[in-house]
């Protein structure tokens, strides 16, 4: 009985944790002061079975004073570095379920600027 509820646990566990997200990439739709716009459609989309209609779905991504922002060798850059429409790898300071009804405001931990 006790293996039982032992395998319960983990595979709810695993189950839960396999809507979250740590990172994702994306394209910069706006870059403001403090956060920028990306573009985090393929998330949202993620596991979707059937059709997928044409609807983008945006995410804010705030900046904090302790996320850090590179290029893909991880070369220090400057929010000034990233163009708009440029494609960005964010990592998450908390891995979250992106989806369409819920809220899409998030906190980069790490900003990537990809080729």
């Amino acid at each position: 009985m006790k293996r039982i509820s032992v395998l319960f646990v983990i595979v709810s566990l695993f189950l839960v944790a396999c809507g979250l997200t740590a990172s994702f990439e994306g394209t910069i739709d706006e870059i403001k002061d403090n956060s920028i716009v990306v573009n985090c459609s393929n998330e949202v989309n993620k596991g979707k079975n059937g059709a997928i209609y044409d609807i983008g779905y945006l995410c804010l991504v705030q900046i904090t004073d302790k996320t850090i922002l590179s290029d893909k060798s991880g070369h220090v850059l400057s929010i000034q570095d990233f163009p708009q429409d440029s494609t960005v790898r964010v990592v998450l300071t908390n891995a979250v379920n992106i989806k369409k009804d819920r809220s899409r405001n998030l906190v980069a931990k790490e900003i990537i600027l990809l080729p």
